[in-house]
């Protein structure tokens, strides 16, 4: 128990420290013992920038592709083939491993009706699941709204590698965290001699706040919440040596105790008008290297049983090539689907390059159906109130 003096000493102290650490970690606001591990975990992987999906399923036996693509077309001994006449651009090593071990869901043709090709507009409609623009909130921000906070962690969804969160994670009630490193989650008084001082008086200060539903209380709460959730991550980090990738962290994150259970992260450089052919095999491989380092983290922690990792980009990219090199911004696009869980092969109807419109592929797969399978099976909750429709859903993920 403080005394008064005590109290405005540590309160005076606590001024010049961050809002946030001022008011935090209040007795009894949340538990002290780490959370169950949530049984379903989703990473998304956003390949910034419009991916060409042609050349990342590719397909490379179609005498189409070869007419419409002869400069950034792939030939046979670029590619690793799978079904169907198609093949993995060589650059997905990890990921073609992946297929053979029926790890890999790849949904072809994935879009929307009356494709938007600006890199805002669509990447907007593509994290909100609302080719109408009737919802602000992220696909998965409103997951994390339709189900109940109590039963899971501080951390329910976190973005690393970026500055601010990804529409796709905003949600109307219960925030992410987007982080660069887990080194983010730490306090800025730990060094100070008064450090403990000034957290027993943020503890008394958080006694006196009731659940009364005032903007107090809320607050209160909210940062209860959050020194939670440093505490914990600074716990089951302790020992980590060296840096961790983006990848790497997600993982981490999932098994600290925190109740993590979606994970977001990007690879950029995508918007491939000119020298694709080199571009794109780079950022390829980055994205095969985050995957297999998320995997692997995973794996070492227990938890690659119950990972799912699902790719979107901002569009695909025109059929034929450009006059650099490159191609120019397109509709739909292919989406993988991996994990130990995922029923692996090819899903829905394949491009077909004969029945174009303005040069683009007609979308055969609303990504709405993709969502809805993905959080049906993924994630284990009715999809219809989130995204605000029934659709069709694909046997994605068993």
């Amino acid at each position: 128990m403080m005394n008064r003096r005590e109290f405005l000493k540590a309160i005076t102290l606590a001024s010049a420290a961050p809002l946030w650490v001022r008011l935090g970690p209040l007795a009894g606001s949340a538990a002290d013992a780490a959370v169950a591990t949530p049984d379903r975990m989703l990473l998304v992987l956003w390949l910034n920038g419009g991916n060409d999906g042609l050349n990342t399923v590719v397909p490379y036996l179609n005498a189409d592709y070869k007419r419409l693509r002869p400069t950034v077309g792939l030939k046979a001994d670029e590619v690793n083939p799978i079904d169907g006449g198609f093949g993995l651009h060589k650059a997905l090593k990890r990921v073609y491993s992946m297929y053979q071990q029926n790890q890999v869901a790849i949904v072809h043709n994935v879009g929307y009706s009356k494709p938007n090709y600006s890199h805002f507009e669509s990447t907007y409609i593509w994290e909100t699941a609302s080719p109408e623009q009737r919802f602000h909130t992220g696909w998965l921000g409103r997951y994390l709204d339709a189900t109940d906070p109590a039963s899971h962690g501080p951390v329910r969804a976190v973005a690393v590698g970026m500055d601010q969160l990804p529409r796709t994670l905003i949600s109307e009630r219960y925030g992410a965290t987007a982080l660069n490193r887990l080194s983010d989650f730490s306090f800025t008084d730990d060094a100070k001699p008064d450090a403990a001082l000034r957290r027993r008086a943020f503890k008394a200060f958080g006694n006196g706040a009731g659940a009364d539903g005032s903007m107090r209380a809320k607050f209160v709460e909210a940062q209860a919440e959050t020194v939670t959730a440093v505490e914990a991550i600074s716990g089951a980090t302790k020992g980590i040596k060296g840096s961790l990738t983006p990848a790497q962290t997600v993982a981490t994150m999932f098994g600290a105790g925190v109740g993590t259970e979606i994970g977001f992260i990007q690879i950029s450089g995508f918007d491939t008008h000119t020298s694709q052919r080199s571009a794109q095999s780079n950022q390829l491989a980055q994205v095969d290297k985050a995957i297999g380092e998320f995997f692997d983290k995973a794996a070492t922690l227990g938890l690659s049983d119950r990972a799912t990792v699902m790719t979107f980009s901002d569009f695909g990219r025109r059929v034929g090539d450009n006059a650099s090199g490159g191609t120019d911004h397109g509709s739909s696009e292919p989406i993988l689907v991996m994990g130990p869980r995922v029923r692996g092969g090819l899903h829905g109807t394949a491009p077909d390059l004969k029945d174009l419109q303005d040069g683009n592929l007609k979308p055969s797969m609303n990504l709405g159906s993709v969502y809805a399978s993905v959080i049906a099976d993924g994630l284990g909750v009715d999809p219809t109130p989130i995204l605000g429709a029934d659709y069709p859903r694909l046997s994605l993920i068993g």
